[in-house]
């Protein structure tokens, strides 16, 4: 868990970075939704690079482990891999460079994430399963 932990910081520490000092790639970027930009930083790719390793070391394998355990706990981590994927999307469009031009479009980019955390969370909630504490500990 410390290791987690570490990486995590490590990734919000390389994403504070990229934020305060953005370097651009290659030709004209083109444009996204929301006023974005379609090229990310040089230093972003990096970024997922890291990300995409935070999942297959941290995530993968709570995954395979889920596949033993009762029905409930697998689609509690069925719904965090699907938190996962959606939060990398945010991160891509966020290298991309430039803020969002409304609001909306930055809600519309976090609401698929928003509603598999919230699927998530809603496992716990009701009566109580024979896997509620599994449950209740990945929400």
């Amino acid at each position: 868990m410390d290791s987690l932990v570490a990486r995590l910081e490590k990734v919000t520490e390389r994403l504070e970075a990229i934020e305060s000092g953005r370097v651009s790639s290659g030709s004209a970027p083109a444009s996204a939704p929301g006023g974005a930009t379609t090229q990310p930083t040089q230093s972003g790719g990096d970024a997922l690079v890291e990300f995409d390793q935070l999942i297959s070391e941290g995530v993968q394998p709570l995954i395979t482990i889920s596949q033993s355990l009762a029905a409930e706990v697998q689609e509690a981590v069925r719904h965090l891999e699907l938190a996962f994927k959606e939060t990398r999307k945010v991160i891509a469009v966020s290298l991309l460079g430039q803020k969002p031009s409304d609001q909306s479009a930055m809600q519309g980019l976090i609401a698929p994430v928003a509603t598999e955390l919230g699927a998530f969370a809603k496992l716990t909630e009701g009566r109580r399963r024979p896997s509620y504490n599994h449950s209740k500990s990945l929400s």
